[in-house]
């Protein structure tokens, strides 16, 4: 059985200790499925997921729209009631929960060169643990990104267009907003 480990390109500081231990998990629970995300307790930007080939055969065979292949795992863990789910909680301090060093906007960006500049000339591999310790003892950096909405996961296109207009409202882009608005469907 083929296994997959899924990270994704705006979580730039996956910890391989993590990792590791959502494999283990994943392994001794027999889990359909495991995810550090589906009940959150880590920080956003830690995410990992881990599934095997079989059942991303088997949720593609299933899909019924282009949106649920986008988003690669949605259809597993939308449905408890077909797969095993597994979900990995955090050793980290729970003031860790607020922290997000993920790549969504220009704000996110500076925070993690900021991150970077403080942990990567110490350990070019620095862990979530060093990460947590860092905004504790720094905790000015939480105010970079404090505006940024974290992004939400939907059920159809029709619902994140509709979110994407209620960002867009609370940043006063007109113009955006009625270009996605004449493209909902009623």
């Amino acid at each position: 059985m083929d296994t997959i480990v899924r990270v994704t390109s705006d979580c730039p500081c996956i910890d391989f200790n993590v990792a590791d231990d959502m494999i283990k998990s994943h392994f001794k629970s027999k889990a359909d499925y495991t995810s550090n995300t589906v009940k959150r307790s880590f920080p956003h930007g830690l995410d990992i997921e881990v599934f095997s080939f079989e059942v991303l055969e088997k949720i593609h065979s299933i899909a019924k729209n282009k949106y649920e292949r986008e988003h690669v795992t949605l259809g597993i863990y939308k449905r408890p009631e077909m797969f095993n789910i597994n979900s990995v909680k955090s050793s980290l301090p729970v003031f860790a929960r607020n922290i997000r060093i993920t790549v969504d906007t220009i704000e996110d960006y500076a925070l993690l060169c900021a991150v970077y500049d403080f942990l990567y000339k110490k350990n070019r591999f620095f862990t979530s643990k060093e990460i947590a310790e860092l905004f504790k003892n720094k905790p000015w950096l939480y105010l970079i990104n404090k505006k940024v909405k974290q992004k939400k996961v939907f059920n159809n296109l029709n619902d994140e267009l509709k979110e994407a207009v209620n960002v867009l409202n609370s940043r006063d882009l007109k113009r955006a907003e009625n270009f996605i608005a004449k493209n909902i469907k009623k």
